[in-house]
Formats: C-alpha cells, sequence, structure tokens
C-alpha cells in the first residue's frame, strides 16, 4: 500500500516552494541591483576624474577701496536747457565686474552755478561697465554757466569721491505758449491778438508762428510775426483754423543776441 499525501499537506508543499523561488529570484535581483548601481557610480568616478578643473585666478576683495574707480567721460552735449552726459565706470580691481557690482553704489553729479545748485544721483547698470551710457541733466536753468562735478560713492561710505569738475552753458529752453488768443473778424481782414507766453527761458521770444489751415484738408499758410498780433487778409471765404506758437530759434536767438552766442555748444 502506497503512502498517500493529503491535498492539505501538498498544498503547502507547493506554497514552500513557490515562496523558495520567490525568495531566490528576489535575491537575484538585489544582486544584480546592487551590481548596476556599483557600476553606475565607477562611470561617474570616471567621468570626474576626466573633467577638467578650472580655477579662478584672484578674488574679490572682502572690502571696497577708495578712488578705485575710473569715470570715463565725453563733453557734454546740450540740449536746450538740459546737458548730457556719456560715461562709462571702469576699475583696476581684479574680477572688475565682481567689484563694481560689489562696491560701487551711485554716482553723483552736482551742477552748480553761483545762484543755484542741483544734485543728480543715479544707480548703476549691467551695461554701466560696458559701454557708455547717457546720464541726463534736466530741467536746468536756461542760459546758465554750470559747474559740473562728477563723484561717486562706494557701499557703506558716506564719502563722496570726486573725480573731476567741467564746466559747461545751458542754452535757451522752451518758452510756454501764447496766452488769451483772440481773433476780431472784420470786413476784409482777420485781427489775430495773443499775449506773451508766461514762461520765456530766453532774454526774449524770437517769433511766433501763426498756422491758418483750412478745414477742407487743402494747403494751409504759415507767417512769422515778432509782435503779439496778426492781420490775416487772404481766403477769408474759406472756413479755417488758426494756432499760435512761441518759438526760440537757435539763428535768430545768435543774430539777435550776439554777445551769447558763445554760449551756444
Amino acid at each position: 500500500m502506497g503512502l498517500e499525501i493529503s491535498s492539505n499537506c501538498s498544498d503547502r508543499l507547493q506554497e514552500d516552494r513557490r515562496w523558495e523561488y520567490w525568495r531566490k529570484a528576489e535575491m537575484e535581483r538585489e544582486i544584480e541591483e546592487r551590481r548596476k548601481q556599483e557600476e553606475l557610480e565607477r562611470e561617474l568616478e570616471e567621468m570626474e576624474r576626466k573633467q577638467p578643473i578650472f580655477l579662478k585666478v584672484g578674488s574679490i576683495r572682502s572690502e571696497c577701496l577708495e578712488n578705485s574707480f575710473l569715470l570715463n567721460t565725453f563733453d557734454p552735449i546740450v540740449v536746450e536747457n538740459t546737458i548730457n552726459i556719456f560715461m562709462k565706470i571702469s576699475t583696476n580691481e581684479s574680477n572688475a565686474y565682481e567689484y563694481t557690482i560689489q562696491c560701487f553704489d551711485k554716482l553723483v553729479i552736482t551742477a552748480q552755478t553761483n545762484l543755484s545748485e542741483n544734485q543728480f544721483n543715479f544707480m548703476i547698470d549691467n551695461s554701466s561697465t560696458i559701454s557708455y551710457k547717457n546720464y541726463v541733466l534736466d530741467k536746468l536753468e536756461p542760459l546758465s554757466l554750470y559747474n559740473l562735478t562728477i563723484g561717486y560713492k562706494i557701499k557703506n561710505n558716506d564719502k563722496i569721491f570726486n573725480v573731476s569738475v567741467i564746466e559747461s552753458y545751458t542754452c535757451f529752453g522752451t518758452p510756454g505758449d501764447p496766452q488769451n488768443l483772440m481773433a476780431n473778424r472784420g470786413k476784409n481782414t482777420l485781427e489775430v491778438s495773443w499775449n506773451r507766453p508766461i514762461t520765456i527761458n530766453a532774454p526774449d521770444i524770437c517769433y511766433y508762428l501763426i498756422e491758418k489751415r483750412f478745414l477742407d484738408q487743402s494747403e494751409g499758410r504759415e507767417y512769422e510775426e515778432i509782435k503779439t498780433s496778426f492781420s490775416i487778409i487772404d481766403d477769408l471765404n474759406k472756413n479755417f483754423e488758426v494756432r499760435v506758437s512761441t518759438f526760440n530759434d537757435y539763428k535768430c536767438y545768435k543774430e539777435r543776441y550776439p554777445a551769447a552766442e558763445n554760449r551756444i555748444n
């Protein structure tokens, strides 16, 4: 009589075999993963050994030195009562760009006359050390001699380091608009009158420009007048509009005020 194994016992043996197979397969998988990981680490180490080594020459100073910057400027360019200064900032310190960003605080320009003083502060940007940048001194007095003191501040230091002092004249400024424009229609004329502008920005008004523009968009006409009134006698049968503007023209200014001609840059 043969040995009989119950179905429960047979199932248990099969389960044990499956567990043994799974455990063995899991161990082999872990061994394979460790092998791949070790191989990857060896490859990375080899790549790191082959990487070139870059050495940074020099270092940024831990302190900002006085008078360590140069301000390179062109002659000022004057447009009416505005002075334009083109400037580039440089330094002889190592790592010039990093040193400038770390130490340069702001550019300080003082515009001074016998009667007034204006101070302009400018922060720098990335282009200030690469190319010349325009620094605008605006809203100055017209027809005035200015002493321009150009300096700068370094960070954590209240002192202004003056680099240069230059002179520059401002020209006349843009005048204001004519006041109280009026028109009176006569039988054959149109009388236009106005008052002088409140702001002139020059020794005197050079001329007024009277523009007559027809409403049918045909060609208009322009007239120049030094007085504060003007008579229009032509083409009064068409509808038109009149504009009056104030001008301080360079040519007129030079001819009428030759003593100040040396102030025109």
